[in-house]
């Protein structure tokens, strides 16, 4: 079992309408589970922050099994997949960086658009902190 706190992991995270999807972007493991408590309604996928965040956490740790002793710091790229017509509003990507940040990552990337990118391009972002508009 690793130390968490002096690991540092990449992940995508895929958010559905109720669903949660997280690759592992080093080793390509990727979960996807239906929320604990739905954190979406009509209008917005991420509607309910509380629930929302801890169903993040909830993914990570299955993700994560019992791999680190504590939770490995985060690099994210978070992507509002369903229910996004348009680009996300200021406040829905707040949000979504505020919810990551609770959930241990230290760079979190928010696309705006809802078309999904491959495994590599988002390593490929995080990398060079670029930002997808």
């Amino acid at each position: 079992m690793k130390l968490g706190f002096f690991t540092s992991v990449d992940v995508y995270i895929k958010l559905f309408k109720n669903v949660i999807e997280i690759t592992r972007l080093d080793t390509g493991e990727s979960i996807k589970e239906k929320a604990i408590k739905n954190f979406s309604n009509n209008k917005l996928v991420f509607a309910e922050f509380e629930n929302g965040e801890v169903s993040i956490k909830s993914v990570l740790n299955t993700l994560f099994k019992n791999e680190f002793k504590f939770p490995p710091t985060l690099n994210t790229i978070i992507q509002v997949i369903e229910l996004n017509e348009e680009e996300l509003s200021s406040v829905e990507e707040r949000a979504l960086i505020d919810s990551c940040n609770h959930a241990n990552s230290k760079d979190t990337i928010v696309i705006k658009h809802n078309r999904p990118i491959s495994n590599s391009q988002a390593l490929d972002m995080l990398k060079s902190k670029k930002r997808v508009k």
